[in-house]
């Protein structure tokens, strides 16, 4: 068995249709698409290798990716994209205040114990009326679940297996806890999304403020 090292296997995750269609659907029903503004800069906590960083700066958008390994951002700054990248923990981030439009996380939210101290983190950089969004898997994301949307989709051995251990060792939450979460962190307009047959939510919210919103969001 060929073992990767984190930023390649990421890397070759992204490859596959299952995990970059559920990534680009995800952000895509954020209105991050061809023909958004131009000028909409968004904030990639846990970037890892910076696929989906450089795919959002393709289609136009002043994107920053941030992760806290610096063999992630390595990997990231080989690709052939505008987006920035720097190596930096979420809950100490080296943005300025009000700098962002929207900040996204895939998988991260998750993994970060002091939740509370990420959301405030995040509330600091986005501006108000910002957009936070945060991917991550549900309970019902399990082996069994893994194994039926591989059936389903036909997928490769090396697909499924990456589908699997994803599936068997990623940490879950309750998409209802991290609503909860993020109306004492002061969010606004809670919002829960679901993709891959319900093993993965997303939640949605605003920041608050008095400048007129977005027009690209929602």
């Amino acid at each position: 068995m060929v073992v990767l090292s984190p930023p390649l296997f990421f890397s070759r995750l992204y490859g596959f249709d299952w995990y970059r269609g559920t990534l680009l659907d995800w952000v895509g029903r954020l209105n991050f698409s061809p023909g958004a503004p131009a000028d909409i800069k968004i904030l990639e906590l846990g970037c890892g290798p910076g696929d989906l960083s450089a795919e959002l700066a393709r289609q136009g958008h002043n994107v920053v990716g941030a992760d806290r390994s610096g063999r992630m951002i390595k990997r990231a700054e080989k690709l052939k994209t505008i987006a920035e990248f720097v190596q930096a923990d979420a809950l100490t981030l080296p943005m300025a205040n009000n700098e962002f439009d929207a900040v996204i996380l895939a998988s991260l939210i998750n993994l970060v114990p002091e939740r509370a101290k990420l959301l405030e983190e995040i509330n600091r950089v986005l501006k108000p009326n910002g957009v936070v969004s945060v991917l991550f898997p549900t309970s019902s994301f399990n082996g069994e679940k893994a194994e039926d949307i591989s059936s389903k989709r036909n997928l490769g051995h090396f697909s499924a297996a990456a589908l699997s251990v994803w599936a068997i060792f990623g940490k879950s939450l309750d998409p209802e806890d991290i609503c909860n979460e993020f109306a004492d962190a002061g969010f606004e307009k809670i919002s829960t999304d679901f993709y891959l047959d319900n093993g993965l939510a997303s939640v949605t919210a605003c920041k608050s403020g008095n400048a007129p919103k977005q027009q690209a969001f929602r």
